[in-house]
């Protein structure tokens, strides 16, 4: 009996001192384990809306005005002004070169450097759905006619020159005219107004010249 009870004795004393096993620490957890949940995420704020994005760049608004508010005084006047403007310009550049007469050299350079843009008005064209004519209004030379200047020299062109730019000058002058009274564009009518003022110098010193 005796012996039993030592033998006991001594496994316990065995099995209490039995090291633990490798990682298990120094404590005994008797609960669940617990859960390894990730840890939640927060969501990325969202973008803000983006702002209303510009209206397209396109024509300025000046054009856009211009292209809204006209009638058929303005579109008939800028289809005569660029034409009767650029054969003005052909002809002033061919007397600067060939005329003999210096007082009509002088008048030739103040007519091409007039402000009067045939861009621009070909632009007002375009924005309203319309063409530069084809046909040839009052003032305007014949291809054949522009091509004769051109080619003539000396006293003959002079006299040719101051022929053809009277006609070119009246009849811009008239277009002017009539688009200041009866156009509706501002932009438009300006422009006749401005040009109508250096065509009336224009022909004064082109009548001082014979």
């Amino acid at each position: 009996m005796l012996l039993s009870a030592t033998v006991l004795g001594l496994a316990g004393c065995v099995n209490a001192e039995k090291p633990a096993a490798p990682g298990a620490g120094n404590s005994v957890s008797y609960g669940n384990p617990p859960s390894s949940q990730p840890a939640p995420t927060t969501p990325p704020a969202s973008a803000p809306a983006n702002p209303s994005a510009p209206p397209p760049s396109g024509q300025s608004a000046t054009a856009t005005r211009t292209a809204e508010h006209h009638n058929t005084a303005d579109v008939t006047f800028t289809k005569q002004a660029v034409p009767l403007r650029q054969q003005a310009v052909t002809m002033a550049n061919a007397a600067v070169k060939s005329s003999t007469d210096s007082r009509v050299r002088a008048l030739a350079a103040q007519i091409a450097k007039d402000n009067v843009s045939v861009s621009t008005m070909n632009a007002w064209l375009s924005q309203w759905g319309q063409v530069a004519a084809v046909t040839r209004n009052a003032g305007v030379l014949s291809t054949s006619q522009l091509n004769q200047l051109v080619a003539t020299k000396g006293i003959s062109f002079d006299m040719k020159w101051l022929q053809f730019m009277r006609s070119n000058l009246n009849a811009a002058r008239q277009a002017a005219t009539t688009e200041q009274s009866k156009g509706s564009s501002p932009q438009v009518k300006q422009l006749a107004k401005q040009w109508a003022s250096a065509l009336k110098t224009e022909s004064s010193r082109l009548s001082a010249i014979g």
